[in-house]
């Protein structure tokens, strides 16, 4: 099972949403159900704490779905948007430092991934020379703190 979580820091707000897998042989990460903002200065314990909530909300082989017709992706990703009191991504974007935290559950590692934002024109991009693996049963405060690395070399687009 693949569980996936992603922590956003904007305007000194961390926006914390699960990530759910969906079924096939290219499977896509869609946003999920799961989504809580926390005002900065926040212990890495209760980011810790927090992501593992977003995990255990991920699911894992859901059906793909049809985006021209399927109004439920984009509800989950305005209600991001709303936590975060913006209206649209590319607002949501600005200035914001992302991380992907996704664990496999037969290795029993989480891998957190920084992004470089790229703006309009790139997006959000995976620093794969970055990641940072822990082992799955880490607390929450070691989780908490590998987050924080991350953050620290994921870039804001600025």
């Amino acid at each position: 099972m693949r569980r996936n979580a992603h922590v956003d820091l904007r305007s000194g707000r961390l926006v914390v949403s699960s990530w759910d897998t969906t079924q096939g042989n290219y499977p896509a990460t869609i946003q999920g159900d799961w989504a809580k903002v926390a005002d900065e200065p926040v212990a890495n314990e209760a980011i810790g704490a927090l992501v593992r909530s977003a995990l255990a909300a991920s699911r894992d082989r859901v059906p793909y779905p049809d985006f021209r017709t399927d109004a439920e992706p984009a509800r989950r990703r305005r209600a991001v948007y709303k936590l975060a009191g913006v209206k649209s991504e590319t607002a949501y974007a600005a200035g914001t430092r992302a991380v992907s935290v996704k664990v496999d559950d037969v290795s029993g590692e989480m891998r957190i991934t920084p992004y470089r934002n790229g703006g309009q024109r790139t997006g959000f991009t995976e620093m794969l020379d970055d990641v940072i693996t822990i082992a799955e049963p880490s607390g929450d405060a070691a989780l908490g703190l590998a987050i924080r690395r991350a953050l620290g070399i994921a870039t804001d687009g600025t």
